[in-house]
């Protein structure tokens, strides 16, 4: 029995199933009955589901890493260079599918999962082969943990919605450097959340603040932060508009509010203009991929909006928390 015939993964639709089909002839047969493909799926918890999932994965990749380590040594003894050589070269690729099976052992978790950013929606639209083309080029390099987690959001989201996830978004985060999705972060970490958009609503006094990630690692003042990120074509500042037909929902660091429009009720419906500093349609792309860990920043914006709105005729906030 292959490997890949017992993985029961029942929310994957299409992407999921052919990112893992090309590496199929790598695995040997699998002597184990975790999940046998004969077995009632339906009856089994999804969370158990995941964690033989993960097992069956982790068992691959083990194999895969003493295939490595066998024939790292079996160099050593090859007295032909050409020989050698070819040895290395499969050492090669398969060191690059086990980056590309770690991120797909990754996705598990977001697919598995109703996670709330991954929306089911209606698409006619498949997945085209060059996708999967730069995702596995992308994937099989040496990538840095949070660029590894990205890929991973971005399988678990276009395998719901074909198409959501564009050429242009993975090109990007293949190119993104680490410095600067630090401070994007950082931008997000510090942000508010009105109706799904990021946005800082300070002035420019407050933009001299000193902002650190959880753990401590980054760390910058947040006007220099938020100007290398319009640089790189992220982040822009101007007037940010809300469509008011229904509540929208705001959400930060220890708060959260509800906006709603109270001409609404007489048929008026209106558009709630803010002006700060808010994401591109680039940036948008990628914050869908990242779940922000809020800071004292954001309750400045959020104060800072309270008070906008304050004063502001037919627009009502009210806390939710």
């Amino acid at each position: 029995m292959n490997k890949l015939s017992v993985l029961s993964v029942p929310n994957a639709k299409r992407v999921f199933p052919a990112l893992l089909e090309p590496v199929s002839f790598l695995f040997p047969p699998l002597n184990s009955n975790k999940l046998s493909p004969h077995s009632n799926e339906e009856q089994k918890p999804a969370d158990l589901i995941q964690k033989n999932n993960e097992t069956i994965f982790d068992e691959l990749l083990n194999e895969l890493r003493e295939s490595v380590k066998d024939a790292s040594l079996i160099i050593t003894r090859q007295e032909k260079p050409l020989e050698a050589i070819q040895t290395k070269a499969q050492i090669d690729l398969t060191e690059r599918y086990i980056r590309h099976i770690r991120i797909l052992k990754k996705s598990l978790q977001y697919i598995e999962s109703k996670n709330s950013r991954i929306k089911e929606e209606p698409s006619t639209v498949d997945t085209s082969l060059s996708w999967f083309d730069m995702f596995r080029d992308i994937s099989m390099r040496m990538n840095e943990s949070w660029r590894e987690e990205l890929l991973a959001k971005c399988v678990a989201i276009e395998d719901e919605s074909p198409g959501s996830i564009s050429l242009k978004t993975l090109w990007n985060i293949g190119l993104l450097e680490t410095q600067i999705f630090h401070s994007f972060a950082l931008f997000l970490d510090s942000s508010l959340e009105l109706d799904g958009y990021p946005i800082i609503l300070l002035e420019r006094e407050d933009l001299t603040l000193n902002v650190e990630s959880e753990d401590k690692s980054y760390y910058g003042i947040l006007i220099y932060l938020i100007s290398g990120l319009i640089d790189n074509g992220l982040i822009q500042h101007g007037e940010f508009e809300l469509p008011s037909e229904e509540p929208i929902k705001v959400i930060g660091n220890k708060c959260s509010a509800i906006i709603e429009n109270l001409k609404q009720k007489e048929g008026i419906t209106t558009m709630i203009r803010l002006e700060g500093y808010h994401c591109t349609d680039l940036g948008l792309d990628l914050y869908r991929l990242y779940d922000p860990e809020y800071n004292d920043i954001s309750q400045l914006s959020f104060q800072a909006l309270t008070d906008m709105l304050e004063d502001s005729e037919g627009v009502s906030m009210k806390n939710t928390l």
